[in-house]
């Protein structure tokens, strides 16, 4: 304890865990025999975490929290921030089991950490979500 405070016990934690199946994507439709090419989309998954500790301070409370928004840093790609050239070059970098020869793969819409993925040189706009710390302090009166 420091003057009768003990910093590192009494915090309550709040974690949530979102996950989502990515589902399917049409990437070709055969225009003579309406034949679609299906690709899977990379799943979803974020984790948040909230963490208060409340001070006792005479007749008054005062509270401490941190909430920290996409924990893990988990990058999502977003294609509509592509320019349209940005998200053909993407588009046809990918590997879908569809393909045949070189471009055959196992690739989803959505994967972009391999070497051959082609995201453009600016990849700001096209990641959602990234981490944020928030901090906050209240005082109950």
């Amino acid at each position: 304890p420091m003057g009768g405070i003990y910093p590192l016990g009494g915090w309550r934690l709040n974690m949530q865990f979102k996950w989502a199946d990515g589902g399917e994507a049409i990437m070709r439709t055969d225009p003579l025999t309406g034949e679609q090419q299906k690709v899977m989309i990379v799943d979803y998954s974020n984790t948040d975490l909230k963490a208060v500790k409340r001070f006792h301070t005479g007749s008054h409370y005062l509270e401490l929290g941190v909430t920290v928004t996409n924990l893990f840093n988990q990058k999502r790609i977003y294609t509509g921030g592509m320019s349209t050239s940005q998200y053909n070059n993407y588009k046809e970098s990918l590997k879908f089991p569809f393909e045949e020869g070189d471009e055959h793969g196992n690739d989803k819409w959505g994967d972009w950490d391999r070497d051959y993925i082609d995201t453009g040189w600016f990849e700001a706009p096209i990641f959602l979500n990234p981490r944020r710390i928030i901090l906050s302090l209240s005082l109950e009166i």
